[in-house]
């Protein structure tokens, strides 16, 4: 690395506290204050030796320049996180010995005693659902996703009452 002038070293000296700065305002989460504060000389050194006064502030460049060490650093150390997790499963990844429905392993871990049940009562409401009409299904689903009863409407060309008469059917149907 090159050698700072006085200049240089003015312009560190006088912006030296924008490293806590930042860190304090965007970076707690992103990792601890020695890995972010070793960024942030490196940065403050890189951004002395390459600011330029006519293009801007100095701590508009360096702020820019504090965001590409930490973007590098993670880049790096992520690498050997993922080589480490390479071959790792998912708790998304099936279950190969279930024959009727995908269970995935975050299921068996929320489930309670009986995984068994669990995705017996999971088929016979899937089953009692898919025997219903397009319509009503649409309507179910739209509900469940966060529409009102009044988009839902909108969304499948029916009456509003329509949709809450459905709506409140399927509910005493499934023994709400």
């Amino acid at each position: 690395m090159k050698k700072l002038n006085d200049e240089q070293r003015k312009l560190i000296e006088d912006n030296y506290k924008l490293i806590r700065f930042l860190y304090r305002r965007s970076y707690t989460r992103v990792c601890s204050w020695e890995v972010f504060q070793g960024l942030g000389h490196e940065a403050m050194c890189k951004a002395a030796l390459g600011y330029d006064p006519s293009k801007g502030k100095f701590t508009t460049y360096f702020t820019w320049k504090i965001k590409q060490a930490i973007e590098h650093y993670f880049r790096c150390n992520n690498y050997d996180v993922r080589k480490a997790n390479d071959g790792a499963m998912s708790l998304y990844t099936p279950i190969e010995d279930c024959k009727k429905k995908e269970i995935t392993i975050l299921d068996t871990l929320q489930a309670s005693d009986n995984i068994a049940d669990t995705v017996t009562e999971e088929i016979y409401w899937e089953e009692k659902i898919n025997k219903l009409p397009d319509k009503i299904k649409k309507m179910i689903q739209l509900t469940y996703e966060g529409y009102g009863r009044e988009e839902v409407a909108k969304k499948l060309n029916v009456s509003r009452s329509l949709v809450s008469v459905r709506i409140i059917e399927f509910k005493k149907s499934m023994g709400y």
